[in-house]
């Protein structure tokens, strides 16, 4: 299997500010790098940017009773050592909020690729659940993002009804991912929560492609 799990961090902050940044984390250009950032109220969706002006896709902010996030991703093409990823609002956020930031890896000769996504989880109790996904890789990335209105410990986490590696549990909000070497079907995200809390889920998929070979060249000797 090419691709692999590298590292994460998350952050957790109180009170008034139009943003969040993240502790440094390591990252490679070719490296993929997921985050989510998450609150308990949302006046409007937060941009996601970080210190070497790498280009992130956002994903839709989703939201349930005093909880939301957002997700945004990068491929990254500027590398650093101590990589700052920064979430802003339009406006001030007063409220707790968290970023997590998780990095992976890929072969060399590889391309990364979103493949698919579900962010329709929403619901109040303590069993936190995406909708389901029908992944099209044999080298993939499957990550969930968690995220209530209350402080939660987490446990049981699982993709496609096997555990997966939680990396990180901060405040209200969690991530856990898992690493498939074929295609799955119809697989969910699945979570406990110690209480209940209203929570949103968003669960994506990310697999590398694999270079296309080049083709053979024959050359022919012209006659004199």
């Amino acid at each position: 299997m090419a691709v692999a799990f590298l590292r994460s961090n998350g952050k957790s902050s109180f009170g008034a500010s139009d943003n969040i940044a993240s502790n440094a984390i390591e990252v490679a250009a070719g490296n993929l790098v997921v985050v989510m950032v998450g609150g308990n109220i949302s006046t409007d969706a937060p941009t996601i940017t970080d210190s070497e002006g790498n280009s992130y896709i956002h994903r839709d902010l989703i939201s349930s009773t005093n909880a939301y996030c957002r997700v945004a991703y990068s491929f990254i093409a500027t590398g650093d050592a101590s990589l700052i990823v920064t979430a802003t609002w339009a406006g001030s956020e007063t409220e707790r909020k968290e970023i997590i930031v998780a990095v992976f890896s890929k072969d060399g000769g590889s391309s990364w690729s979103f493949d698919v996504g579900d962010n329709t989880g929403t619901a109040f109790g303590t069993a936190a659940a995406s909708g389901t996904l029908t992944t099209t890789g044999t080298d993939e990335v499957t990550i969930a993002f968690q995220r209530g209105n209350a402080t939660t410990t987490i446990s049981s986490q699982e993709i496609a009804g096997g555990a997966a590696i939680n990396t990180q549990d901060i405040q209200n909000s969690a991530a856990w991912y898992r690493l498939f070497s074929s295609t799955q079907s119809n697989i969910t995200a699945t979570a406990t929560l110690n209480t209940n809390a209203w929570w949103v889920v968003d669960f994506l998929t990310f697999k590398a492609v694999a270079a296309a070979p080049g083709g053979i060249v024959v050359l022919r000797r012209r006659r004199m």
